[in-house]
């Protein structure tokens, strides 16, 4: 696990997969958020993002707000190849996740969207200043800096 440089105030975050993968039970994509990865590489991290895609359909999951996997709210588009986007406006708590142009994932945190005692005000209150892949992502065949302007 690698920590990468980033700023989601000028980038988002574009991933690439594919339906090709050497270990198909996990099908996954997992990145999370970091601060300082001196003393946050291990957990408990800032905060982030797991999707499933070996599971029908697939699902999601936000670290400190979501208890379980959730469905998407679209379908994935239908094709092999996946240019995923990440949004997060860390003032507005907001993360918005994008497959191939199309809105996946548009979700504020809040108490209400948030599970009850969760820590994600305390967690995504901190500046996001890396992030990294985890080892149990299977999926990300490479990423890229976004313009923040432009999902495909």
């Amino acid at each position: 696990m690698e920590p990468i440089p980033w700023n989601f105030t000028t980038n988002s975050l574009q991933i690439r997969t594919d339906d090709k993968t050497d270990k198909p039970r996990l099908n996954m994509i997992y990145v999370f958020f970091v601060n300082d990865p001196e003393t946050e590489l291990e957990l408990p991290y800032l905060g982030g993002f797991k999707i499933k895609l070996g599971e029908n359909p697939p699902t999601y999951h936000v670290s400190y707000c979501h208890k379980s996997f959730r469905p998407f709210d679209a379908e994935l588009p239908d094709t092999d190849i996946r240019l995923w986007t990440v949004d997060w406006d860390a003032e507005n708590f907001r993360m918005k996740i994008f497959c191939n142009g199309q809105k996946m994932v548009d979700l504020t945190m809040s108490y209400w969207n948030c599970y009850a005692g969760s820590e994600w005000r305390k967690q995504y209150s901190k500046t996001v200043n890396y992030i990294v892949f985890d080892d149990f992502d299977s999926e990300s065949d490479y990423y890229r800096r976004g313009d923040r302007t432009n999902r495909t």
